[in-house]
């Protein structure tokens, strides 16, 4: 669970002091963790790790959400595409008008290429935009947990306030009372 790797990253710190986590930094997968906790470690200031932190979440979730962007406008011109194909598999039809037994196979064709980019806009490239964005989503509320961990543990604030604050970003469970974190500590 997400918040309680970060939890006990605090209860360390609080122990052991902030450069104790200096051996942990290298087993940190996810960059932009792994660069927050690299400027803790060494003393930069809160304001600055904060500012800089949120200036390359800002950049990054950009970058991405113009990839999903790029899948949504190709899902959005596929089908086009498809029927520019139909459009041309047709008037090459018309050129065959003179011989009958030949029409219904260029007329099916012609109609394949539609197929083709409504499967391309509906199977691969919407859901792929839907997908990035979800994906996209959860790792901004992930990095957004572990900048106010980071913060936390900056600051020395008190485990069970700093739980407390953490477990607010995510939504109660209703069967169990927890709260729903499938987050890994290092998100996409």
């Amino acid at each position: 669970m997400f918040i309680e790797q970060l939890i006990e990253l605090a209860h360390k710190s609080r122990k052991y002091g902030l450069l104790s986590l200096d051996a942990l930094i290298d087993d940190i997968e996810d960059p932009f963790m792994r660069n927050g906790l690299r400027m803790a470690v060494d003393g930069t200031g809160t304001t600055t790790i904060m500012r800089t932190l949120r200036l390359r979440l800002h950049t990054q979730t950009e970058l991405d959400m113009m990839a999903a962007g790029l899948f949504e406008a190709a899902g959005g011109y596929a089908p086009t595409f498809g029927i520019m194909g139909a459009v041309t598999g047709l008037i090459e039809v018309m050129h065959h008008l003179s011989h009958p037994s030949e029409l219904g196979m260029g007329i099916a064709a012609a109609f394949v290429s539609t197929v083709y980019g409504l499967v391309l806009a509906n199977v691969f490239c919407i859901p792929t935009a839907n997908r990035l964005r979800t994906v996209i989503a959860e790792q901004l509320v992930a990095r957004n947990v572990f900048m106010d961990a980071l913060h936390g543990i900056v600051t020395g604030i008190n485990t069970l306030e700093l739980r407390t604050i953490l477990e607010s970003y995510y939504l109660p469970n209703k069967k169990s009372g927890e709260t729903e974190d499938s987050t890994a500590m290092e998100p996409a």
